[in-house]
């Protein structure tokens, strides 16, 4: 089959190399040979046919690249090829190769520390089953004008009875409470919540151990909790016997489960206490917030459109109490990260424009370099090498540059997001999902390449342009013009990119503050 002898034809080239361009070399001569006994023939000398042999074959040396470039693998052995010259070009160079790797590693860095946190908090699928089915109800109205505030048990039991679109009405109270532990004398602050009976339901959430809270729970007198994973390793190192164990928080509450790894809403809650749910004598105080899994079929616009009918009949109702009452309803995603996206893209947009700093610089510096590798180049360029043939050689060292780049860069990633964590931006949503993964990597790597591409194509182009006029002797004068010119476009670039970027400093700083503040006033809310 044609296939095995491609595949023959690769192994021999790779493992026969020296032997492969013997023969190569052994054909080129013989057919010299007899185009030189063809020219004397002709009554020339050999010295003449020789010569007019060689004019006729048009280069012996662009023959064989030539032929070299048609064989099976040409593509893989020129790749290596370019990869072994351009390590020995950037380590004959080890002061510009430390500056351009290290530049490189800051930008690559920065930004992959800042891709983690996107990821984790913004991109990552949510770890509740079908999570984009459910939703968060919150309140609005006057006097209290809050956008998105919390609800009132009344309404919350408004909302459950009335409901059509949701399969499942709950409710959720955020507090900070104060964890006692009297065997070891220790108490911590921790995230909770207060959740009705079906919460957990609503999230399809099951256990880790024991169980969750359910209606049952929901009557007054109860008194029970369920552990979140992190708490249950951290305070009880994974006890099976922590079921049934005592906690003393206002009162004494029993533990009754451990939910699963991962499972944290509200956001970064650690302990969930039943909620008990009855008629209140009034509308208030206002400390809840809904959550509902919509029916089959059901959409968010359908349960959008039966709120609006909801806040009118109970404005009608109770018009002492409200006044231009609606029920603002947000996806489960958009409750989570609503309030600290915009943050975090403007934080992602200035590592990016840091990025494109560095890239410039780079490509300042090799812009620099060319000049004093444009004799090399127009050697090679007189040997034969064709532009596009020297534009990938110099391509390839951006290459390399980037990878290391990225390399170091990755480690400055990994620093990074345990200097977020030592920041303690721990209300921060979702902290537990903020790691250096697959995702990331591949991030890490595609801006390497991106960035490999940016900061060596306008050098290479302009470098390999000049090589080619001083290889002709002419233009070289020209040539020293369109890099002074190269050099003051990048020059231009640094200065708008620098003044963009400190402009945005102070919003970035107060984006970062409010990054740290806001996650925590939900719980005091």
């Amino acid at each position: 089959m044609a296939w095995i002898s491609r595949v023959k034809a690769l192994v021999r080239r790779i493992l026969a190399r020296e032997q492969v361009e013997d023969e190569l070399n052994e054909e080129v001569d013989a057919y010299l040979d007899i185009l030189t006994e063809r020219h004397m023939a002709r009554g020339l000398s050999r010295e003449q046919a020789r010569r007019a042999a060689r004019i006729e074959f048009e280069g012996t040396e662009q023959v064989k690249e030539r032929v070299r470039e048609i064989r099976v693998g040409a593509a893989i052995e020129t790749t290596l090829r370019d990869f072994a010259y351009a390590w020995r070009v950037l380590r004959r160079n080890p002061a510009f190769t430390i500056v351009a790797i290290l530049t490189l590693a800051l930008g690559i860095g920065s930004a992959t520390t800042m891709f983690s946190v996107v990821h984790g908090v913004l991109l990552r699928p949510l770890p509740y089953p079908d999570a984009d089915r459910v939703a968060e109800v919150t309140m609005n109205f006057s006097p209290q004008n809050t956008p998105r505030g919390p609800l009132s048990m009344a309404d919350f039991l408004d909302w459950r009875a009335h409901s059509r679109a949701f399969e499942r009405a709950e409710a959720y109270a955020r507090n900070l409470i104060i964890l006692q532990f009297d065997d070891e004398g220790k108490s911590e602050m921790v995230p909770s919540a207060n959740v009705s009976g079906g919460f957990f339901r609503a999230l399809r959430a099951t256990p880790a151990l024991g169980r969750l809270i359910e209606e049952q729970d929901e009557k007054p007198g109860a008194a029970v909790v369920v552990l979140s994973d992190r708490l249950w390793t951290r305070r009880f190192g994974r006890d099976p016997g922590v079921i049934g164990r005592v906690l003393r928080l206002n009162r004494e509450f029993t533990i009754i489960g451990v939910a699963q790894p991962g499972f944290a809403y509200p956001p970064d809650a650690e302990l969930w206490g039943n909620l008990e749910v009855q008629p209140p004598s009034r509308r208030g105080p206002f400390n809840f917030y809904g959550i509902g899994r919509l029916r089959p079929g059901a959409t968010l616009d359908q349960a959008r459109a039966e709120m609006r009918v909801l806040a009118e009949r109970i404005e009608r109702d109770h018009p002492r109490d409200y006044s231009r009452l609606s029920y603002p309803l947000v996806s489960l995603r958009e409750a989570i990260t609503g309030e600290v996206k915009p943050a975090l893209l403007a934080m992602f947009a200035g590592v990016a424009a840091l990025l494109l700093i560095a890239v410039v610089n780079v490509a300042a510096i090799l812009l620099a370099r060319a000049g004093a590798r444009e004799r090399e180049l127009a050697l090679r360029a007189s040997l034969g090498a064709g532009r596009g043939r020297l534009i990938r050689q110099l391509l390839t060292e951006s290459l390399l540059l980037g990878l290391g780049g990225a390399a170091l860069g990755a480690l400055l990633a990994s620093a990074g997001v345990h200097a977020v964590v030592w920041l303690k931006l721990d209300r921060l949503p979702r902290m537990s999902d903020i790691r250096l993964d697959g995702p990331v990597l591949a991030f890490a790597i595609s801006v390497a390449l991106v960035s490999a591409v940016l900061f060596g194509l306008y050098p290479a182009l302009h470098g390999t342009r000049s090589a080619l006029n001083s290889a002709l002797h002419e233009g070289a004068r020209g040539a020293t013009e369109s890099r002074r010119r190269a050099r003051g476009v990048l020059v231009a670039m640094q200065v708008a990119l620098c003044t963009t970027l400190l402009a945005g400093a102070g919003l970035l700083l107060r984006s970062f503050l409010k990054l740290q503040d806001c996650h925590f006033q939900n719980y005091l809310a």
